[in-house]
């Protein structure tokens, strides 16, 4: 997980501009912006953990706006599908967001020029890839929560301390999409001539 993209004391930013920076390049700094920015820390970690338990979840709770490790920190991938299926539903701009590829933003009374390129790989290695983000610590591994949208369905994947996360996500995904009668878009399995000494 990326602890910061530039930001510097003193920066006025819009609530936009540190989405942007959150989602798109991972920045820890522009979670806590946010967070600081609004309703302070304290009341910003209440209303994340009460908007868990109004989607119905029980396996969540945070005690920051960022992913970094902390044995009171923690989430299930059932819930975090289903916190960003809720996310995707309800704010447009959420799901504008994490379909960027880069973001330019422009210079501004309160900073200066960002040019942000996305850390989601997946965005560029699988076609029907619509978002959302990936992340990394210590303890959790390798993780991404990944949309994928053909033909009118829309779906979500999350894995967690998975190391070879975008490569699983465009099978799973792929693999979701023929279970609603969707050809494969995957490239077939060429048989090796030796077994594998994996199985």
């Amino acid at each position: 997980m990326r602890p910061a993209w530039g930001l510097s004391a003193g920066q006025t930013l819009t609530v936009r501009e540190l989405l942007t920076g959150l989602l798109v390049v991972s920045g820890n700094d522009a979670a806590n912006g946010i967070a600081l920015g609004t309703v302070g820390m304290e009341r910003f970690v209440g209303a994340m953990n009460a908007q868990v338990a109004a989607l119905g979840l029980h396996d969540s709770h945070f005690t920051g706006p960022v992913g970094l490790d902390d044995p009171e920190q923690y989430s299930s991938a059932y819930d975090l599908a289903a916190i960003s299926t809720a996310a995707v539903r309800t704010y447009p701009l959420f799901r504008d967001i994490v379909t960027m590829r880069s973001a330019d933003l422009p210079a501004a009374p309160g900073h200066p020029e960002f040019f942000l390129q996305s850390i989601n790989l997946l965005l560029g290695m699988y076609p029907p890839a619509t978002g959302i983000k990936p992340g990394w610590t210590g303890d959790a591994g390798y993780c991404e929560v990944a949309m994928a949208v053909r033909d009118g369905h829309r779906l979500i994947s999350v894995l967690l301390n998975a190391p070879y996360s975008y490569s699983q996500s465009r099978h799973l995904l792929d693999w979701g999409f023929v279970q609603e009668g969707l050809p494969s878009t995957l490239p077939t399995p060429t048989p090796s001539a030796a077994p594998s000494p994996h199985g």
